[in-house]
């Protein structure tokens, strides 16, 4: 956040994009590596926090299901203190409200079993956290595009996620033309 904030200080917009490029793709390491460790390793990390037999099957199931947001989860988090770092506070402040939302509601549907879904309890919870936590991602990525490259939301929507473009070799606006950062959306 500080090495970003500094670069938009000095006016380098292309500093601090390479400087967000760089965080993406170090969050993306460690957000693949926690969700294979917290996925495939859930039941020993569990007794390590002090699960007890009549709760280790149940903790296990609630971290092996939330584990699959990691990576999600490791973007948005990134993307957000990035926002914060250019000054852009009420777009995390909104995406993060509306992703808490969104989980207390499928936890509410998903946990019991309302409104015709079906009653999955602790699988409920983990289920609704994690599709909170993709929708966060999805949400705030369009918004963060649009502030770091300086274009409106609905021209950065338009021009397409650089996750899809033709010419990105990595998440997020890597230029595998030019071997260099571009402006996170292509």
């Amino acid at each position: 956040t500080a090495l970003i904030a500094r670069r938009k200080g000095e006016g380098d917009r292309e500093g601090a994009n390479r400087v967000l490029m760089q965080s993406m793709f170090f969050v993306t390491i460690v957000g693949v590596f926690s969700l294979l460790l917290g996925f495939f390793g859930a039941h020993p990390l569990m007794y390590i926090a002090g699960a007890k037999e009549d709760t280790i099957a149940m903790s296990v199931e609630y971290f092996r299901i939330i584990s699959l947001a990691f990576v999600f989860n490791s973007w948005s988090l990134c993307l957000c203190a990035g926002m914060r770092a250019i000054g852009k506070t009420t777009i995390t402040m909104v995406t993060n409200i509306a992703a808490n939302l969104v989980n207390v509601v499928l936890n509410y549907c998903l946990i019991g079993g309302k409104f015709g879904f079906p009653a999955l309890y602790v699988s409920g919870a983990a289920i609704g956290t994690l599709v909170a936590n993709v929708l966060s991602t999805i949400s705030g990525t369009p918004c963060a595009c649009a502030a770091f490259a300086k274009r409106s939301i609905s021209n950065t929507i338009s021009a397409g996620f650089a996750i899809v473009s033709p010419n990105t070799a990595f998440v997020f606006g890597w230029n595998a033309a030019s071997n260099s950062s571009s402006e996170i959306l292509i």
